[in-house]
């Protein structure tokens, strides 16, 4: 069996995805997108679904076209029946998962994009749950941190994803007054090559007079050094 009809075949074990929306990874006109238009809609939302699921499965929040359009991207490709789905089909199915918020384009080349496994509100509310329950509102904490410290368990939505990814989420909590974005800092390590962003912002608490925001100064700095 191709390797990537067994990793659809795991995914789908795990899938919040009807089986039958998988079945049809075995029916030879689902890798040519069809001309009927309700056709086409169902067609195209089944394989954002798999899509989506795929990526969540191998941990894949960002990729680019030229990525997922190569022979050598296992899921649009079904070995057994000598069936692809060509690059037109994949960005029809991408542009899709955009205008439904599961993917954002980087830029307007539409080549390099993001992979939302929930969506960015979503998200910003696991985070405020999770700034609640651990005692962390009014405190500031970096997104880094957030996705990958010792309070954060591999359950919560927002575990180990990028920093790009929690900035959506974040902006949307600074929206809605839930939080303050501070700084976006560069900081060089000698270990590394590159710098490394860290995108700082603090939990507001709600005080008697609508949403409240804190100073924080020195105490903001004595924190990023001590990352």
């Amino acid at each position: 069996e191709y390797m990537g009809d067994i990793i659809c075949r795991l995914i789908m074990e795990e899938s919040v995805l009807t089986k039958a929306a998988f079945s049809y990874l075995d029916w030879p006109p689902f890798y040519t997108i069809q001309d009927h238009l309700p056709t086409r809609e169902k067609q195209l939302r089944s394989w954002g679904g798999i899509f989506i699921d795929y990526c969540k499965k191998l941990g894949k929040t960002e990729a680019s076209v030229s990525e997922v359009s190569n022979d050598t991207f296992a899921l649009f490709t079904n070995a057994n029946l000598r069936r692809r789905l060509d690059r037109n089909g994949i960005l029809l199915v991408l542009d899709m998962l955009a205008k439904d918020g599961r993917i954002e384009w980087k830029d307007n080349r539409k080549e390099g994009f993001l992979v939302f496994f929930q969506s960015p509100h979503e998200l910003a509310l696991a985070i405020y749950d999770w700034a609640k329950r651990n005692v962390k509102i009014g405190k500031i904490e970096t997104l880094k941190w957030i996705a990958t410290g010792e309070d954060t368990p591999k359950t919560e939505k927002f575990y180990n994803l990028s920093t790009e990814i929690l900035e959506r989420a974040a902006n949307i909590l600074e929206e809605e007054g839930k939080a303050q974005i501070l700084s976006l800092i560069h900081i060089s390590e000698p270990t590394r090559l590159l710098s490394i962003s860290y995108a700082v912002f603090c939990l507001k608490k709600k005080s008697n007079h609508g949403w409240k925001a804190k100073a924080y100064g020195k105490f903001a700095d004595k924190s990023l050094k001590e990352l």
